[in-house]
């Protein structure tokens, strides 16, 4: 079962590394070009082909490089290609199911393709927008805006984008139940794509023809539409193809096994929907697409009953929930709906406003030529008296222009000599000038370096949202000493276990921050991928791998570099709680002890880094009750100076804090310590005292 779950990934990343292998002559070429280049319109176009190879593999790096285009378009006026960087955008938020932020992308986008008439980014908005509507399940609005990029499309002559709209809308056709129309658009689309021999076009058109005839009860004709699917994406190595046709493939065998009357036909059938499903599956969730992995939940969980296997069967049913919540939930459509209202009403008052400037515009141009025609009878009496005094003038002129003639002489020699004087010393700022540029220039690229590190730390690190679903009565303290960290918190969910870690790198600041999405990701591997769930194990594999991870470096670093943690394993099904410590303890206050005392259960003394004695890690079994509070941190808290005497913060004063407010509420006791922290490293009096490692408090109320 693990190797059928590990195949679709290893296979995805195989296709990938020879996908990317084969393109980064291409990319590598594309960045040359990019810093050689001094055409800002160049510029764009080469970061938005850069931003399209990393569409898929890598959405952040994609989304930084359209946003860099966006920058540079905004500032010099190259309206385009902020739309086109825009929609593109668009594209990778709605791919990740990220609704909201979508169409915002998609309604400035068609807002500046509008305003520069540029018909084909208006087309493609209007595609993108009923592609939106569709995955909302608004299938009359996504006929709406289909229709409108068809229209446009047709006089474009855009073959791709018209085959695409047919395909859209026979899908919309098709969720509301009309078949022979959804089949008709499909039919339309693949005459279109065999034509333009767009492959891409033809896998989508054969396998939604397929799903239409398995509708229709025709399964020999929806398998041989399917397959042909699958060919053509496997030949032309579209790996996303691929598995939305097992994924269909899955469906079709589902429907096959509901019909078949023979127990040995229906097991073969709904055997093939779980092969095809699960690779399915594995690979959506690699792609973090809510939408796919959602509708293959789904299969997996009618495959799984029509086999009588009852757990996988509630395991995906529970999926298929939880991730249907997260695509549907009334907020999110109530803010895609309040974005396209504002968008629509601010599009119609800008006609209005339009019309008012334009009103406006011819009352001031009657006033112009008024102004005009009174100007020039004045002018005209106004001119002859100009003629008499430029007469006089000119004979004073005469005059006046011998005595400057002598003055002007000696003006030139002075300013020969000022000029001389003024060369020398713009060269001398010019070099100033130079060396500061140099130095600001160097500065903005380790501090961008530095803050986009940070998006990516903070990308990897749980989100408050995945940690209220796992732990709900909990509060961290997480203050990197600069902008990133070397201290990480971490959770996830196996089977019945909840694991949480708490971890402090070697180093903080960048090195830092590079070991500690090190250690996330082996972490991720450990116990998401090979489902470890003991702590101790855990430390063992994740000591083992970060190891393997730094052979390269010598003996000497091998024994710096590594990290101090300990990992809680709660199984609360069994009410099992499991910990194990590197170095950081845990601490415990008990929900009926009255003077709320700490009970601390001590680390082993090695870290998880290369020793020359690898000691074995204990696991130790607690018992914890309700309303018990939990303690997790790295050292930074207790080692941070301050006060009146420069002191360290110190354990013995944490306990004390954390025991007088263990009867408050979470909210409260975080704020306390937080309060209490910042006067300890900025005094009332006295010296303020910056703050020297990077500080992590994990706290969990049972």
């Amino acid at each position: 079962m693990v190797m059928q779950r590990i195949f679709p990934v290893i296979l995805c990343l195989l296709l990938f590394v020879t996908a990317l292998f084969a393109n980064s002559v291409t990319l590598d070429s594309l960045k040359t070009e990019l810093s050689k280049s001094e055409k800002d319109e160049v510029k764009c176009f080469i970061l938005i082909t850069i931003g399209d190879f990393y569409k898929y593999e890598n959405p952040d790096s994609a989304v930084f490089y359209y946003n860099k285009c966006l920058e540079l378009a905004e500032s010099s006026g190259l309206k385009k290609y902020s739309a086109t960087a825009l929609i593109k955008t668009g594209y990778v938020y709605h791919f990740q199911t990220n609704y909201d932020r979508a169409i915002g992308y998609y309604l400035r986008s068609l807002k500046i393709a509008e305003d520069i008439e540029n018909l084909g980014i208006i087309a493609s908005c209007y595609s993108s927008i009923g592609s939106l509507h569709f995955d909302q399940l608004d299938f009359d609005k996504a006929i709406e805006y289909s229709l409108k990029s068809l229209t446009l499309s047709k006089k474009l002559g855009d073959k791709d984008l018209e085959s695409a709209n047919y395909n859209n809308i026979g899908l919309a056709y098709y969720e509301k139940g009309n078949l022979d129309k959804a089949l008709d658009y499909f039919f339309k689309s693949l005459v279109i794509n065999s034509e333009t021999g767009n492959n891409e076009g033809l896998i989508f058109s054969y396998r939604h023809i397929g799903v239409i005839y398995r509708a229709k009860g025709n399964f020999a004709e929806a398998e041989k539409n399917l397959l042909k699917s699958l060919e053509i994406a496997e030949k032309t190595g579209d790996i996303l193809g691929v598995f939305v046709a097992y994924g269909s493939m899955a469906n079709l065998n589902i429907v096959r096994a509901e019909s078949a009357q023979d127990k040995k036909v229906k097991h073969v059938f709904s055997q093939q929907a779980v092969e095809y499903a699960a690779k399915a599956y594995n690979f959506f969730i690699t792609l973090n697409n809510l939408y796919l992995e959602n509708a293959m939940a789904l299969s997996l969980k009618q495959a799984y009953t029509l086999l009588g296997d009852c757990n996988n069967a509630l395991k995906f049913s529970d999926i298929y929930i939880a991730t249907k919540d997260s695509l549907y939930n009334e907020e999110r459509t109530r803010v895609i709906a309040d974005i396209q209202t504002k968008y629509e009403t601010e599009k119609k008052l800008q006609e209005i406003e339009t019309q008012r400037l334009v009103i406006e515009k011819q009352k001031i141009e009657s006033r112009r030529q008024e102004t005009v025609k009174n100007f020039l009878i004045a002018g005209s009496g106004l001119l002859s008296l100009l003629v008499l005094i430029i007469l006089l003038g000119y004979r004073q002129k005469q005059r006046s222009n011998n005595i400057i003639k002598e003055k002007h002489n000696l003006l030139e020699q002075a300013n020969e000599e000022i000029r001389a004087q003024k060369e020398k010393v713009e060269s001398q700022h010019q070099v100033v000038v130079n060396h500061k540029n140099f130095i600001e220039e160097q500065k903005k690229r380790i501090d961008d370096s530095i803050l986009y590190a940070s998006h990516i730390q903070s990308a990897v690190l749980i989100s408050e949202s995945q940690l209220k679903a796992l732990l709900e009565n909990h509060f961290i303290i997480f203050r990197p000493k600069e902008v990133v960290s070397g201290d990480f918190y971490w959770t996830a969910k196996v089977n019945d276990w909840i694991i949480i870690a708490v971890a402090d790198c070697t180093g903080h600041g960048v090195p830092g921050a590079f070991m500690s999405i090190l250690g996330i990701s082996l972490l991720n591997e450990i116990v998401r991928r090979n489902e470890i769930t003991e702590p101790a194990a855990i430390l063992e594999e994740l000591r083992k791998s970060l190891v393997e991870s730094l052979v390269q470096n010598s003996d000497a670093d091998m024994k710096r570099e590594g990290m101090n943690a300990c990992i809680l394993s709660i199984n609360k099904k069994t009410n099992e709680y499991l910990w194990a410590g590197a170095r950081n303890p845990i601490w415990i206050i008990r929900n009926d002890d009255k003077n709320k005392s700490i009970t601390e259960i001590k680390a082993d003394s090695t870290s998880i880094a290369l020793h020359k004695n690898m000691k074995v890690f204990s696991c130790n079994k607690m018992s914890l009750n309700k309303g018990d509070r939990v303690y997790m941190f790295s050292d930074g808290i207790v080692d941070q100076f301050g006060g009146k005497g420069g002191l360290k913060f110190s354990k013995s004063q944490l306990k004390n804090l954390l025991s007088k407010t263990a009867s408050k509420s979470l909210d409260e006791q975080k704020q306390i310590l937080e309060k209490a922290l910042d006067n300890w490293q900025n005094p009332p009096e006295g010296e303020k005292y910056e703050q020297v490692d990077d500080i992590t408090l994990v706290c969990i109320k049972f």
